[in-house]
């Protein structure tokens, strides 16, 4: 009977150091938004796995409680410590979202250039084109914040800025890193960009004359990340299956470099976006691709003072990025205090690789 109760234990023990590793790492996930990724970038791309070490937690209570009541209390707390985080990153709302008042609807949407990259006859150019003005006509925004919006060549783009003039956005500014546009069935005055240095996405802004007062708009898209076809090798079977395997971790090592250089550039960015807004005459709406998930410090940078219309109004996971790393929420609508957020939605079908990101507001 002895040794029964020793094995026993000794299976608790070893099933306890199976369960410290995940708890600690969300545990230190929790400092992403804290610490600067300058500082220590590790902390940021350890965030991005926060969803499945919440997860992991998850079970790990859960089979605790079955097995060893007292020590159900190790992942509980760790979860219940970053309840803030998970209710940025899910939505817990079953049901039916407020109606909108008269107000106006936003949207934010990275276009992908309408899919150029991925056709070179002009009939499919045109088709791909005509499958986003056709969603846009849909869901009929009176304010867009567009990233990579411009076509291939001079008359693609003027062809899509024509086609959102007869949907009534008649207001138009477009200019900065990675072709941005700010479109609007209300009139813009100061128009403007932020230029990030060494680096080919940016930020433009212009104020709006909306319908009750004036505020303003920055269209945001921070650094890309630029994984290309690494993207595709994060959660690759073979991959996982052969760590030890020199190739893959040099792999895992350059997506890793990638992901550390792009965190630094966005921090440095979203203080360049919080500095310049922080001047500004008018409450300000942050539009855009922010390519980093709400536990990221350049997300805690420029929400902080702001909603977030997904938290006010959003349900499920919220996931934009419909790319090849799945369950990230990474374009937003940032709102100010006094604002308020109602509907909030993505696209159903992903015609790029985001969904548009959609809100009705209302302002005082």
């Amino acid at each position: 009977m002895k040794i029964v109760r020793y094995l026993r234990a000794l299976s608790v023990r070893l099933l306890l150091l199976l369960n410290l590793p995940f708890s600690l790492l969300l545990l230190l996930s929790y400092l992403a938004p804290i610490i600067p990724p300058t500082s220590n970038s590790y902390l940021a791309i350890l965030a991005l796995g926060f969803p499945f070490l919440l997860l992991a937690n998850f079970v790990w209570a859960l089979f605790w409680l079955f097995r060893r009541k007292r020590l159900f209390y190790l992942p509980a707390i760790c979860m219940l410590l970053g309840f803030p985080y998970f209710s940025q990153t899910y939505g817990l709302r079953f049901s039916a979202q407020r109606a909108a008042p008269a107000g106006f609807r936003m949207m934010s949407y990275n276009m992908r250039y309408f899919n150029t990259g991925l056709y070179r006859k002009d009939a499919d150019l045109l088709r791909e084109q005509n499958r986003f003005l056709a969603y846009l006509k849909k869901e009929n925004p009176h304010i867009l914040a567009a990233q990579e919006c411009s076509g291939r060549g001079v008359a693609s783009t003027q062809r899509f800025k024509d086609s959102l003039l007869q949907m009534g956005l008649s207001y138009q500014h477009l200019g900065g890193g990675s072709s941005l546009g700010i479109f609007s069935r209300y009139p813009l005055i100061n128009l403007g960009q932020i230029r990030f240095e060494g680096s080919h996405n940016g930020a433009i802004f212009a104020d709006v004359v909306g319908p009750k007062d004036t505020f303003r708009l920055y269209a945001v898209h921070l650094q890309s990340t630029r994984l290309g076809q690494d993207a595709g090798e994060v959660l690759k079977k073979e991959n996982l299956k052969s760590l030890n395997d020199k190739k893959t971790q040099d792999t895992y090592y350059r997506i890793g470099s990638k992901l550390s250089n792009a965190f630094e550039l966005r921090a440095i960015q979203a203080q360049a976006i919080v500095k310049h807004a922080t001047a500004s005459p008018h409450p300000v709406f942050i539009m855009g691709d922010f390519n980093d998930t709400p536990l990221s410090y350049s997300y805690r940078l420029l929400a902080k003072g702001r909603k977030d219309s997904f938290i006010e109004q959003g349900s499920g996971l919220g996931a934009s990025y419909a790319g090849g790393l799945p369950g990230l929420r990474i374009d937003y609508i940032l709102l100010p205090k006094s604002c308020k957020a109602y509907n909030h939605r993505l696209q159903a079908e992903a015609i790029s690789d985001h969904r548009a990101v959609i809100s009705d507001c209302e302002c005082p």
